[in-house]
């Protein structure tokens, strides 16, 4: 099991959650998109680092992750954030529910938020509106309709050979748009939450509540606009609840922003920018060859 480790100007923590992470697969490959290259220090014989420079942003080192899987003849790719904390055994636990679903494309953990210390929500297949979650860590293993990157599991036989992270998002809706087209292929993605992992999501106050405002910069927030549009044009087809339900969710978070966020008129301005350009930038999913 390879771990693809993206890194973009690592702080002194890294090297510590790299060498962890190390003692749970066989090899990690450390993605580094820093435009100036960051320096590490020595990591550990299945340590290696790959220097991307920031080509494709969060896209382009995840295919740079999954194109080195394929080379090296790893079996599963494991995805991990810079700042994820890896409780020990995590890696052997994802592994062996892959290994009890192997029609699975991609399992992953329920997430608490490290702010809040709320479930983070995901989005499952049950109904027409694709029912959103907030699963407890009893709950049975139930089939997602995305999941994030940091801390999904992936079976490289189960992954298309085609099928790539589309390097037109940058960053934002990458793994839903990912997940997405999974599904377009017939695979399956499956929540474990008897699983647990602490990640962050936005830039949220300590102790803040579960509504609490992301806080995303403009330039993340023009971001997360315009590809949220993207992906409502590519998929309504296939999943029409899931799209009127994200327009709604879209509606309620930029309200949020408005109300609660410093810098509300910049931030709404680049909602606005985002919300336009996601309706006339290319509808086709983009990778480098």
């Amino acid at each position: 099991m390879q771990s693809p480790w993206v890194t973009y100007s690592p702080d002194d923590e890294v090297a510590g959650r790299l060498r962890a992470i190390a003692t749970q697969v066989d090899h990690v490959l450390v993605v580094d998109n820093t435009p100036a290259r960051a320096t590490f220090p020595a990591l550990g014989s299945n340590v290696s680092v790959l220097f991307n420079e920031n080509r494709g942003a969060i896209s382009g080192a995840l295919n740079e992750g999954m194109r080195h899987a394929r080379a090296n003849g790893f079996t599963h790719m494991v995805l991990f954030d810079q700042d994820t904390e890896i409780p020990p055994g995590l890696c052997g636990r994802l592994l062996d529910a892959s290994r009890t679903r192997p029609d699975a494309a991609l399992i992953g953990p329920r997430y608490l938020n490290s702010s809040t210390g709320h479930p983070g929500r995901i989005v499952s297949l049950q109904g027409f509106w694709r029912r959103s979650l907030w699963p407890v860590e009893t709950e049975p293993a139930f089939e997602a309709l995305f999941l994030i990157n940091s801390c999904s599991l992936l079976r490289i036989d189960r992954i298309p050979a085609e099928l790539r992270y589309d390097e037109g998002l940058i960053v934002d809706n990458v793994d839903v748009d990912f997940c997405l087209a999974l599904r377009s292929h017939e695979r399956t993605i499956w929540c474990i939450p008897s699983i647990t992992v602490s990640h962050g999501i936005g830039a949220r106050k300590k102790g803040a509540g579960k509504w609490s405002p992301t806080n995303y910069s403009p330039l993340r927030k023009y971001l997360q606009s315009k590809n949220r549009v993207i992906v409502w044009r590519r998929y309504l087809t296939h999943h029409p609840g899931f799209v009127l339900q994200d327009i709604l969710v879209w509606f309620l978070d930029s309200a949020r922003t408005v109300v609660l966020e410093t810098g509300r008129l910049r931030k709404l301005g680049a909602i606005l920018k985002g919300f336009v350009e996601g309706w006339a930038a290319p509808g086709s999913r983009l990778a480098r060859d």
